[in-house]
């Protein structure tokens, strides 16, 4: 696949070379008005710099992936709710920013979020998700590390897994057997992803999380921290 610098910033296009950044000569796949409704990328006010990937359908997802592998890059999956961002959910995305492929080219990283229908099955609570999902995407694809977003439905990523077909699939330590111990080992019954990437000729990688970073913890703090309603009924401004 040809390199390219875009002169233009209305152009519909997937960037996927993210790895130099410093220069305007970069890597494109053309993936024409094919976005989920939004805008697509955005660009920095550097020409030729992109920093955002795109939310895309999964038909346009694995079309875009088929190029993606033709042109040898390596394919990294994560999927998540993803409803308050916190520093865990960054060092877990730059950490699939990180892996790679054998020649030195950053991978195509590919976020699944679960769509709202699918979070209200994984026993949340009943107010979650606080963030829309399309808003939850949005947020995740104007990463640096993050090239597709892409929503699903089930209660699990299985059927992304199986479309996508990584080359690496990343989560949590939160999915591992002991997630306190120094090899994290797949808990294999909580994570019915991490089959379906091994049968396809990927592996997995589970990452340590973060003590106390999580979107539970968040949403408990800012409820502590909500002002108390006036003797009237009425909340406290501000």
């Amino acid at each position: 696949m040809a390199a390219s610098a875009p002169n233009g910033a209305g152009q519909s296009e997937a960037h996927i070379n993210r790895g130099n950044r410093a220069g305007p000569s970069e890597a494109y796949i053309d993936l024409g008005a094919m976005g989920r409704g939004g805008s697509g990328h955005r660009r920095t006010n550097v020409p030729g710099i992109t920093i955002m990937g795109q939310v895309v359908t999964r038909d346009a997802l694995i079309s875009a992936l088929g190029q993606a592998r033709a042109d040898g890059r390596r394919i990294v999956l994560t999927n998540g709710v993803f409803d308050l961002l916190h520093v865990g959910h960054a060092r877990l995305l730059d950490t699939c920013r990180a892996q790679s492929g054998t020649d030195g080219r950053p991978p195509v990283v590919v976020v699944g979020v679960n769509a709202d229908v699918s979070v209200r099955t994984l026993g949340k609570g009943p107010d979650r998700p606080l963030v829309p999902e399309d808003d939850r995407a949005e947020l995740l694809a104007a990463l640096v590390s993050v090239d597709f977003v892409t929503i699903f439905e089930e209660a699990t990523a299985v059927n992304l897994a199986r479309a996508v077909k990584p080359d690496l699939y990343v989560k949590g330590g939160d999915y591992a057997v002991d997630a306190s111990a120094s090899d994290l080992e797949v808990a294999s019954a909580r994570l019915p992803e991490a089959s379906v990437v091994r049968e396809g000729g990927g592996s997995v990688l589970l990452v340590p999380t973060v003590a106390g970073r999580s979107t539970t913890a968040l949403a408990r703090r800012i409820a502590m921290s909500a002002p108390l309603p006036s003797p009237g009924g009425r909340g406290v401004g501000g």
